[in-house]
């Protein structure tokens, strides 16, 4: 991920076709997300939703959660952000694994595709390097353990989306 300081200027994004086939809400929904995270330093989907379609603050929540899974207008903030689509996609997968994970640990087991999901996420998103661990983070996170094909799994979820899980016998 590139530095904020970075990341493509709205000026830009309106030049690209990503952003051009955007309906013109859509558009003005992107400019003012974009624009609020450069003023503010924080990106306020809220409040791009209100100033785009004019809609109850109920209904922007619901709207901003759509917009933001909006694969088109990703493509457009995956520029902006300077992020790949499989990076997007790894993000999205985790959050995913995040929320199926703190179900399954309730139940103590985890099921097939959870599972699959969970290989694949660690496989991209690991450190590939023989012998390095994962890389600490400080933010706090929760383990539960779960089992798995007769394997009991230590399962770390964070509050971010990400997961980190291991095998312990």
């Amino acid at each position: 991920m590139i530095e904020a300081a970075e990341r493509m200027e709205l000026s830009e994004l309106e030049k690209r076709a990503e952003f051009q086939i955007l309906t013109p809400k859509q558009q003005n929904f992107v400019g003012s997300y974009i624009e609020s995270g450069r003023r503010t330093g924080t990106y306020d989907a809220l409040a791009a939703v209100q100033s785009a379609y004019q809609v109850a603050v109920k209904n922007a929540v619901i709207m901003s959660y759509e917009l933001l899974g909006n694969r088109k207008i990703t493509a457009v903030l995956n520029l902006h952000f300077g992020r790949t689509e499989f990076d997007s996609i790894l993000t999205d997968l985790g959050r995913a694994l995040s929320k199926t994970l703190k179900k399954d640990a309730k139940t103590g087991s985890l099921s097939v595709a959870t599972s699959k999901a969970l290989e694949f996420y660690e496989r991209h998103v690991v450190p590939k390097t023989p012998g390095t661990a994962p890389i600490e983070s400080e933010t706090p996170f929760t383990e539960k353990e779960v089992i798995r094909d007769g394997k009991r799994l230590l399962v770390r979820i964070t509050e971010l989306g990400g997961v980190d899980a291991g095998a312990r016998q």
